[in-house]
């Protein structure tokens, strides 16, 4: 899975759906999952208020490295 954040700034749309002022910062994630082959086999997109924002990251790290086991998601060679 490849995923995306970015800042940017609510327009009209979305300041309404998430009740905040227009221009307001907010956090859009994009992802998109791969299958083996590397074909995009979905995608998803949410806009998230910058002042309920949470974010927990894992790496997939460990003492030992990491693996194509052990890894999270597989990524189109382009990607790599």
């Amino acid at each position: 899975m490849h995923r995306t954040i970015e800042a940017v700034a609510a327009d009209r749309v979305l300041a309404a759906l998430l009740e905040v002022e227009p221009g307001h910062p907010i956090v859009v994630v994009e992802a998109v999952a791969y299958d083996q082959a590397g074909q995009p086999i979905d995608f998803s997109r949410a806009s998230v208020r910058t002042d309920r924002l949470r974010v927990s990251v894992d790496t997939g790290f460990d003492a030992a490295g990491i693996s194509t086991e052990t890894a999270s998601g597989r990524y189109p060679t382009a990607l790599r």
